[in-house]
């Protein structure tokens, strides 16, 4: 199955289990071993390489032990109410965008320091 031609589908559904779980797009990547630049265009939907694209995912559902094609709809559990609901668009500025992209890399460090 070609999953390139469902890009944005995946991608949201990434996000959604990212949310559904409790990780940040940091945790993620490393629980995964796949760089956090190539997971963002995992999620974004803008790998240009349809084969890079497949081997990304692909990646991704094996460490994670899923079905090869699980991002294809999004997971049946429901969210908590601390949870985003990934309905809702939320337009931020660039800086506080920014913001959130610092805090998300200093949580993900909290680990190293904590014993």
């Amino acid at each position: 199955m070609r999953l390139f031609e469902f890009q944005d589908t995946i991608g949201k559904n990434i996000i959604y289990f990212i949310r559904l779980k409790g990780y940040t797009k940091s945790s993620l990547s490393r629980l995964s071993c796949i760089p956090k630049s190539d997971l963002d265009l995992l999620i974004t939907g803008e790998f240009s390489d349809p084969f890079l694209y497949q081997q990304t995912l692909e990646m991704l559902t094996s460490r994670l032990n899923l079905s090869y094609d699980y991002f294809l709809e999004r997971p049946i559990e429901k969210l908590g109410k601390w949870q985003l609901n990934t309905q809702v668009k939320m337009e931020r500025s660039p800086a506080a965008q920014e913001l959130l992209d610092d805090l998300d890399e200093l949580i993900s460090v909290i680990p190293f320091y904590i014993k």
